[in-house]
């Protein structure tokens, strides 16, 4: 319908629904351990010092993720939450899928790290990680500008600001983003790493979902990787390796043995990463040591 028939733009925007899509998203969700013991201290009370320290916190943890974040992702910032996802395609026309997952876990992994290396020089107890693969679905729109309250018919030109967004900037009123509509990766993540130790996940460490590993096994075989795969009392290797280069990988994990976590309200494994092989690195010569994390390149 035309613009002309609707008295604001927020009904416009609320009838002109998205068609019905399914995107595939791998997403992390970290958390700051501890975060909240200082409100809890401190019945919520304050005071300056308390404050700068958290602020020192938040700075430091977002001006990492901001670091090690490429252009194909997106991030999310709740106080002391952070979510990075980055949509994936399973079609064997895309070339570069395995490339694309690879380069984002190396972020994960170099965020996580460099979190818990830069609390642990101020005896803070760093974060937890959890990573997971799921659905999406974008189902309304992905924000509501102050300019979409204003009735269309005092505007003099429907498709231009009115006179007070102007004046006040236009300010966002609804943030929405589409990576987090109906994110089925998000909600497995923010899950998992709430059930903390209660649950079976401890710690500073970084977890994977076994939902990561079912679909690195499809794209492995769908672009004809080679997955190669050693056990032994303790752990498990999984490496996705081009055929071409024995020595190289397009990614690679070591992951403790799985993890069943109690109270969650689905059936899962979890497994915390141990080592992480980037695809840029010889296997025998360069990992990222994620148990070690004050000496975590070999």
């Amino acid at each position: 319908m035309p613009r002309e028939y609707f008295f604001t733009n927020v009904e416009e925007k609320i009838m002109d629904r998205p068609q019905l899509k399914t995107r595939l998203y791998f997403c992390m969700w970290s958390d700051l351990l501890g975060f909240g013991n200082q409100f809890f201290q401190n019945n919520w009370q304050l005071s300056e010092t308390d404050k700068f320290q958290i602020y020192l916190r938040l700075n430091n943890a977002h001006s990492i993720v901001l670091q090690q974040t490429s252009p194909s992702e997106r991030v999310f910032i709740l106080n002391d939450g952070i979510a990075k996802v980055t949509e994936i395609k399973l079609s064997p026309t895309d070339l570069t899928p395995l490339l694309n997952v690879s380069l984002f876990f190396r972020g994960i992994i170099l965020t996580h790290i460099n979190i818990i290396q830069s609390e642990n020089k101020t005896n803070l107890p760093g974060c937890r990680t959890v990573v997971s693969f799921g659905e999406g679905i974008e189902y309304i729109t992905r924000e509501i500008k102050y300019d979409d309250f204003l009735f269309n018919y005092c505007r003099k030109n429907p498709h231009e600001l009115g006179k007070s967004s102007k004046i006040n900037g236009n300010p966002t009123i609804l943030y929405n983003p589409v990576e987090l509509q109906m994110n089925t990766a998000f909600s497995k993540s923010y899950i998992l790493e709430s059930g903390g130790s209660k649950a079976g996940l401890s710690g500073a460490n970084l977890f994977i979902d076994s939902s990561v590993l079912n679909v690195m096994d499809k794209l492995c075989e769908m672009h004809k990787y080679e997955k190669v795969i050693s056990e032994s009392a303790d752990t498990i290797c999984i490496l996705y390796k081009h055929p071409d280069d024995v020595n190289r990988v397009c990614l690679g994990f070591e992951l403790s043995k799985p993890i069943k976590p109690t109270g969650i309200p689905w059936q899962t494994e979890v497994f915390k990463i141990l080592r992480f092989y980037p695809h840029d690195e010889d296997i025998n010569e360069f990992w990222f040591d994620l148990v070690n994390i004050g000496a975590n390149f070999k």
